[in-house]
């Protein structure tokens, strides 16, 4: 067992005994082979959420006799930190900027994932650039309405099928966000969404 899992403990909230069907149910809703998002549900800011990404690896039954009771389930979480979902999507379209806010707190960073919807031609030139620290990303070569993402942690360029869309990456740099404020700048012909979901330790 290790100590950065974390164990919960379900009871019916009618307080009546628990049917087999009911716990079929919970435990191929929580038994999986991946991580799902657990959203902090009391959280009252209206900015962003709050979630952990666990995966549920053990359980054990507390019930008397006549079913009730309740059931301790054990999780493994995907890494040691919560993470902060903004609310509101953040965009940017054909030369505009943006203020993006890093909620992040670790020491290094954060690398967001870019989706990138051209607009241009396949010759049009796609800038995205941090002017707060320097770091910018340019990609070429896309269909015209082709949309691709780009993981600025892995470095990645993939289609909506994810398939690799460039065998080979050549010369691409890849964006990162200070914590606080950072002005992302777009240049091209595109719509271009920031996925983010910011590590935190709390």
């Amino acid at each position: 067992k290790s100590s950065d899992n974390i164990i919960i403990q379900l009871c019916k909230r009618d307080n009546k005994p628990w049917a087999l069907t009911d716990l079929l149910y919970l435990y191929k809703w929580l038994f999986t082979s991946n991580f799902k998002r657990f959203q902090i549900s009391d959280f009252s800011d209206k900015r962003y959420n709050i979630a952990y990404y666990l995966k549920a690896v053990k359980k054990t039954e507390h019930f008397t006799p006549n079913m009730e009771g309740y059931v301790e389930i054990e999780f493994q979480s995907y890494e040691p930190y919560a993470y902060i979902i903004p609310a509101t999507d953040i965009r940017l379209s054909n030369g505009t900027s943006k203020t993006v806010f890093s909620y992040s707190n670790l020491p290094q960073p954060y690398k967001p994932i870019f989706k990138i919807t051209n607009h241009g031609n396949k010759e049009s030139n796609i800038k995205i650039s941090n002017l707060t620290n320097g770091t910018s990303f340019n990609i070429m070569g896309l269909e015209y309405g082709e949309i691709v993402y780009v993981d600025c942690k892995i470095g990645s360029v993939t289609n909506i099928d994810n398939e690799n869309r460039f065998e080979v990456l050549q010369d691409y740099n890849f964006i990162s966000l200070e914590m606080g404020n950072n002005d992302v700048y777009l240049e091209g012909s595109a719509i271009v969404d920031v996925i983010c979901e910011f590590p935190i330790l709390l």
